[in-house]
């Protein structure tokens, strides 16, 4: 095991992909792992021993008890494995008569296990079957990085695939903690010494809350001593069966410090008002009400999705990169992210996504071999013309980048659910035809920040947070962020749908995307005009829009022509505005205060390489979401789920080279490292 990049490094990452666990199946029907030459568990009483060791062991339910309702409760697990120990966890909570209203418990595994070969583990514990279908309903079997999965009961799992001290590294480290309870269940420190070493421990201990406890079935000295020197208490307790001891130790280091600054719960009597009801909006909103917030969502627009997300079918495809980075990290956890919040919508088409070569690149041809060789194939596969038009069902001119998982959404009938949704959570206000044009900053006599914020109609808005999902509305209301946008106008075009032809049967994105076939209509998708912000079609961009698709169909004469245009008599968008950051990038995290980061980061004038603390430097209660430009549908919902974590102050499913590389303060901040004032 090698140590990782340190928190909020911009530097390449390792591969994007992991390998799957290497299982033999004994005949006693244990899995036996090639990689550590170990079983998973033992093979009389696994349950039982999960649920002494590491339930009983970590005095959970009363500890539970003790938490107030609205806090959130974390656990760490090193060694997911079979999944046994978190279903063993969810079963109590779910018998437990008083806890916390929500559980977040976050599991690192090297190697996990396939899909098949997890559903063959857990069909030996058949009173765990409810729970361990859920499971395996979201359970995500590649990609590095975190998996976030929402469950039944209030409890969020977080999957971290890789290099244990490498992810654990990369999660923002907070003042008071994070970890209520640690789980040590890899391989044995005999066979896997590295996830019981020195670095690990003070990697627990850099996450651990004042008072966290830790538990194992393994007392190896090794592992007490790392524990030890961390600042943990350890101690042996009665092991399970035929093991003597059992470890149990308890975090004491600083635990005055921390106990001072408490669990950091906020109160958020006057709710959150979220401005905005695109996709970074809607995802917003769902992500706080499933906290448990009151949520306020705005819009100037008479109902959601009116602006960019509105064009009557959107796709989902992967962001992909040419080499490992912060961006390829953050885009392809939010592929697997937003893939899972789709399924099982009646919106979602799960046709698979067909990106060629013009798609990746306009300007220069690439190797999609090279490029699909950084992914798992499961996700993306290099194909070649010929089976590029075997998959669509027209003939393609060329080869391309395949992703089963990829699809479209139609997205006035998504629109349609979600809004039903907001609106049978009591939580949740909508208010359309709202502009917001003020928002005004009070801090009360006790310090407690509210905001309110004023449509054109005088109606004001008194709210504990906000959150700005507004695309380039939002520089508006803050024009002293520094925040950078790049706008750019696109055109739709749709035709007449031949239902006597060969139809594509999934989204083939080219120069110009086509889409499948809905209500005898076909879209083709879509213009592009920088620093245009004219509404009114354009017959010009229609013609672009067919002489750029045809350019990439292998018919020898033209498909497509434009007799019979629609969309002037159609209620649905047929131009919109993108809007991304400078850089590309969605700008997302705390709203920056402009004056507090040019006085205390001043040392970066002199020297940009220079450390600085941007701590204390955001403007209280206020966060931004925006900025997504054509790749919203795959990195809205985890940006909601970021801002949660956020303006709750817990784990977050970005990495904290994540959080860095997408905050609105990096505009500001790369002025000052450029001299600019």
């Amino acid at each position: 095991m090698t140590q990782s990049k340190a928190p909020g490094s911009t530097e390449e990452l390792p591969a994007l992909k992991v390998q799957n666990a290497r299982i033999r199946w004994q005949e006693n029907g244990l899995p036996y792992s090639l990689d550590f030459e170990d079983t998973y568990h033992s093979s009389e009483g696994a349950p039982e021993e999960s649920r002494h060791v590491f339930i009983a062991g970590s005095n959970l339910v009363t500890r539970w008890e003790m938490t107030k309702h609205n806090q959130n409760f974390v656990i760490a697990e090193l060694g997911f494995g079979c999944g046994l120990n978190f279903l063993e966890t969810w079963r109590s909570w779910r018998a437990s008569d008083s806890r916390p209203k929500q559980l977040q418990y976050i599991a690192f595994e090297l190697h996990p296990l396939s899909h098949s070969d997890l559903a063959r583990s857990l069909i030996q514990w058949p009173e765990l079957a409810p729970l361990a279908t859920q499971l395996l309903h979201h359970y995500p079997e590649h990609g590095v990085g975190c998996h976030r999965l929402h469950l039944d009961d209030g409890i969020t799992l977080d999957l971290y695939y890789g290099d244990a001290l490498q992810q654990m590294d990369s999660i923002s480290q907070k003042p008071h903690g994070l970890v209520d309870a640690w789980y040590l269940d890899g391989f044995s420190p005999a066979v896997n010494p590295s996830l019981w070493d020195t670095a690990i421990a003070e990697n627990m201990a850099r996450l651990a809350r004042s008072g966290a406890t830790v538990a194992s079935y393994s007392v190896a000295g090794s592992a007490r001593r790392a524990l030890n020197s961390a600042g943990f208490s350890v101690e042996k307790r009665i092991g399970f069966g035929k093991k003597r001891h059992c470890l149990f130790a308890e975090f004491t280091a600083n635990k005055t410090q921390r106990a001072q600054q408490s669990r950091h719960t906020k109160e958020y009597d006057d709710g959150i008002l979220v401005i905005g009801s695109g996709l970074a909006g809607i995802y917003t909103a769902l992500a706080l009400l499933r906290r448990g917030a009151r949520v306020t969502l705005v819009d100037a627009a008479d109902g959601p999705f009116a602006a960019a997300s509105g064009i009557p079918q959107i796709a989902l495809r992967p962001r992909l990169f040419a080499k490992p980075s912060i961006s390829a990290g953050f885009f392809l956890k939010a592929f697997h992210y937003a893939r899972r919040q789709y399924n099982g919508s009646p919106a979602w088409h799960p046709t698979g996504m067909l990106q060629l070569a013009t798609a990746q690149n306009r300007k220069k041809t690439f190797s999609t071999t090279e490029l699909a060789s950084l992914y798992d194939e499961r996700l993306v596969r290099a194909i070649d013309y010929a089976e590029a038009s075997t998959l669509a069902g027209i003939p393609l001119a060329e080869p391309g980048l395949y992703s089963p998982e990829g699809g479209w959404i139609d997205a006035q009938k998504f629109a349609t659910s979600m809004l039903s949704q907001l609106a049978n959570d009591d939580n949740c206000t909508t208010c359309f035809d709202s502009k917001i044009i003020n928002l005004q900053h009070q801090i009360s006599e006790d310090n407690k920040t509210s905001w309110i914020a004023r449509n054109t109609n005088g109606i004001e808005y008194k709210t504990s947070s906000v959150v700005l999902c507004n695309s380039h509305g939002a520089s508006e209301l803050l024009p002293e962020s520094g925040i950078r946008l790049q706008l750019s106008r696109g055109q739709i075009t749709e035709v007449m749908a031949d239902t006597s032809a060969a139809l594509p049967h999934c989204v083939v994105s080219g120069e110009r995307s086509l889409f499948p076939a809905s209500q005898g209509r076909q879209l083709i998708a879509a213009s592009y005009q920088a620093n245009s912000c004219s509404m009114k079609p354009n017959p010009e961009d229609d013609k672009a829009n067919l002489d750029g698709l045809n350019k990439l169909l292998g018919f020898k004469e033209r498909r497509w022509q434009l007799s019979e245009p629609l969309g002037e008599e159609s209620c649905r968008p047929r131009v919109a505005i993108r809007s991304a950051g400078e850089d590309f990038l969605p700008i997302l995290g705390r709203a920056p205060d402009a004056s507090k980061i040019r006085d205390r980061l001043s040392i970066l004038r002199r020297n940009a390489r220079a450390s600085a603390d941007e701590s204390d430097t955001h403007i209280e209660g206020l966060f931004i979401n925006i900025g997504h430009g054509s790749n919203g549908v795959a990195s809205c919902p985890l940006s909601g789920a970021h801002i949660a974590s956020l303006i709750f102050d817990e784990p977050s499913p970005l990495s904290a080279a994540e959080e860095v590389l997408l905050s609105p303060s990096r505009f500001l901040i790369r002025d000052l490292k450029r001299q600019r004032t």
